[in-house]
């Protein structure tokens, strides 16, 4: 499709680093270093700061990139993500933009995410495109770009430092079949996308502290999958949806959906959803969102897995994939500004009318302070409300003793999270699962 006028005044990509997108595979520094230069460019884009810093001392710097109107008014929209949520607060949600998180290569080998947000950070900053511009009017994007620096490092390193010249497409060659530990995990080769629950790792905690800090109504998570598959984005299986969450939760991911499927039908490439994956287990970067007002969104982008592989469905390259991944994150801005109003009420109901509930959860660890201790340092990372008990408490025939235990008030804002944490999993739809089925929290640190 025609591709609209671009402003000469903002650096493209290769004018910065030398490299152009999809040449080879883009280091953190590299990609940080052309983030920051055009947030300095641009009035679109400004930088949010560094909020992690990874074991090999790699920094995790976010960006807002909207309007510059709604940019001078950064603070004022931010200050007000809270207000959404509280049922006493009056505010005009048709005042508010919509906030759309944006999450590339939390697996660091899948790395066609991470290397488009230098070509999706310069669409944005230098389109003159009146539809998109009115698009980030109503919207205000939370740029994450990578949230494995180390693992996409150590991928970057192996896949560059094996092609060759002339790059092989054997699926079996050295460039394609990485060594372990490999690019997936973090720095002590934690899967962090199975990390948003427990939040144990440096960038976990500071992604997850993000997410709060700006409460997104929509959160998009980027992935890479098997390279003789399709482009995938949710609904994922309808039947492995978690019982918590709303059902107007996947009807708004299923018009999401349709932005998506009318962006890659009109280039012809194949895709399929509500297929495979599911919104099952809440401790991953899709669904997590999901038990919080906010729509979570997964794409899993067939894998290249270097510069080029043959598949099944013909020759597969990284410039390819990336433009899957730009795509589909372009199809993300323009639904969200679509449906701005009906998020910003999902959100808003979700909080306001949830069913309240009376009474508390009551947990201590005999002997052993320090687990507690990690339990309600796990609990509050989730803005989870936990008081000590003052006073022993005798319930369901034992006594919790007072500066021994806790007790976690059921009616609290975060409720709904708190109940998937505690609920007894035990009966199931399918008997087959993308990933984990069940994780009862207080049974994984054996609670009292």
């Amino acid at each position: 499709s025609e591709v609209p006028a671009l402003d000469p005044s903002i650096p493209a990509p290769e004018a910065v680093t030398g490299v152009k997108v999809g040449e080879r595979h883009w280091y953190h520094h590299e990609i940080v270093r052309y983030l920051n230069t055009l947030a300095d460019a641009s009035p679109r884009m400004v930088s949010l700061g560094e909020h992690a810093k990874s074991y090999g001392g790699r920094v995790l710097i976010s960006y807002a990139i909207s309007s510059p109107e709604n940019l001078a008014r950064l603070d004022e929209f931010k200050a007000a993500r809270a207000a959404i949520i509280d049922p006493n607060a009056d505010l005009e949600l048709s005042e508010q933009p919509a906030v759309l998180h944006m999450m590339y290569s939390v697996h660091g080998n899948e790395a066609s995410g991470a290397n488009a947000t230098p070509l999706v950070a310069y669409y944005l900053a230098a389109t003159t495109d009146e539809n998109l511009l009115s698009q980030l009017e109503n919207v205000i994007i939370i740029f994450n770009p990578m949230l494995n620096p180390d693992g996409l490092d150590r991928f970057a390193n192996w896949t560059n430092a094996h092609r060759g010249i002339n790059p092989s497409n054997d699926p079996n060659d050295r460039e394609h079949t990485e060594a372990i530990p490999n690019g997936r995990t973090n720095y002590y080769w934690f899967d962090l996308n199975r990390d948003w629950l427990p939040h144990q790792h440096p960038e976990s905690r500071g992604r997850l502290a993000l997410f709060h800090e700006w409460k997104p109504n929509v959160q998009l998570d980027f992935h890479e999958q098997g390279s003789n598959s399709n482009f995938f984005f949710m609904p994922g299986k309808p039947e492995r949806t978690n019982p918590l969450t709303p059902d107007i939760n996947q009807v708004l991911t299923a018009k999401i959906g349709e932005y998506h499927a009318q962006a890659f039908d009109a280039e012809g490439i194949r895709f399929f959803t509500e297929e495979g994956y599911d919104d099952f287990f809440m401790g991953k970067g899709s669904t997590y969102p999901d038990l919080f007002g906010t729509v979570g969104i997964l794409f899993e982008q067939p894998s290249s897995r270097g510069a080029v592989q043959d598949t099944v469905n013909g020759k597969l390259t990284f410039p390819i994939s990336i433009s899957n991944q730009f795509r589909a994150s372009l199809s993300s801005i323009k639904a969200t500004a679509a449906l701005k109003d009906n998020l910003l009420a999902y959100q808003r109901n979700f909080y306001t009318e949830r069913k309240r509930k009376r009474g508390y959860y009551l947990a201590s660890a005999e002997g052993d302070p320090t687990r507690l201790q990690e339990f309600v340092r796990i609990l509050r990372g989730h803005q989870i409300e936990v008081e000590a008990l003052t006073s022993d408490v005798t319930a369901e025939g034992k006594t919790f003793k007072a500066g021994e235990a806790i007790a976690i008030p059921l009616d609290q804002p975060q409720a709904t999270y708190l109940e998937t944490l505690w609920r007894e999993q035990l009966e199931f739809e399918e008997n087959i699962f993308y990933d984990v089925s069940t994780w009862t929290l207080p049974w994984a640190f054996n609670l009292s």
